[in-house]
Formats: structure tokens, sequence, C-alpha cells
């Protein structure tokens, strides 16, 4: 086990040296020197609050009284203090509008970005894909087939239930 753990320690001391080498299977060594930053900042963020648990727990002399004090702060930092963030960052850089954001967007883009002709381009395009699936089946109308257009070869549950046992793929 020692052994092991030497090998491992030397490993990972060369891959701080060549960043191209492999420490761990699967980590190369800018991926381990990320995993301790990340570690080193938790640590960082663990000790702030311990210290600020013990200071607490030095000024206020009862233990309730200390509980009250820290359950006030985390109360304040994870609940009252988000949501006041929210508001201020509302106040000084409000979002615009979805209207108001695409108008700016057409503006930007020197046309717009939906036009009327849309609707006819998509329903031409529709039709088209229909017409093509009635040619497929050898189906009359679009009642008549087993999928539609829109769900892209799925069979609506209707059809399903007059097919026999066939599952519904949704």
């Amino acid at each position: 086990m020692r052994a092991a753990i030497r090998i491992a320690a030397r490993e990972l001391i060369e891959g701080w040296r060549d960043r191209t080498t492999v420490v761990l299977p699967g980590f190369p060594a800018d991926g381990v020197a990320r995993a301790a930053a990340l570690l080193a900042v938790h640590a960082v963020y663990l000790l702030i609050f311990a210290l600020l648990a013990v200071g607490v727990s030095g000024w206020v002399q009862s233990s309730p009284a200390s509980l009250a004090v820290l359950l006030g702060l985390w109360l304040v930092a994870s609940v009252v203090a988000p949501r006041l963030a929210v508001l201020a960052a509302d106040i000084l850089r409000p979002v615009p509008s979805s209207i108001a954001f695409l108008q700016s967007y057409e503006a930007a883009i020197g046309h717009k970005y939906v036009d009327d002709n849309s609707f006819t381009a998509f329903n031409e395009t529709f039709e088209g894909v229909q017409q093509r699936l009635m040619d497929e089946y050898g189906v009359k109308s679009p009642a008549e087939l087993p999928v539609t257009a829109i769900s892209h070869g799925r069979v609506p549950p209707s059809s399903a239930s007059s097919r026999g046992s066939e599952p519904t793929t949704r």
C-alpha cells in the first residue's frame, strides 16, 4: 500500500512538471491542477464559515443566542440577499421585453427576423411533407395516414388502437 502511495505521489509530482503527462488514469495533469484549485477554494469557503461560527459563538454568551444569530445570518445570506440582488439588478439594468429584444435584434441584423411570409412558408412546407407522406403510404387524405407530418414518423394514438397491438411511440 505504501509503495502504491509513493508511486502515485511521484506520478503526481512529475505530472505537475509536464502538463501533458497523465497523472491518474483519465486525468491529465491540468485536470488534477484544476481539481486541486477547486479543493482549495472549497477549503477557504469552509474556513470562512467555520471562523464565522466560532466568532459568533465567542461574541454571544449563550448557545441558544449564538444559534439564533447564526440562523439569522444564514437566512439573510441565503434567502434575503439573493432576492434583493435580483431586485437591484432589475432596477439598475432592466431586461427588455421579448418584443423590444426582437426589435433591437432586427435593427442590428438589418432585416426582419420574423416576416409576414414566415407562416405561409411553413404552411407550404407542411403541405409538401403531408403530400409526400400521402404519396408514400398510398392514401388519399391526411386522416388515413398512419403518421402525421408533424410527428415525423410517430404513430398517433388514434391510429395505434386500430392497427392492433403495436406500441405507440411518443
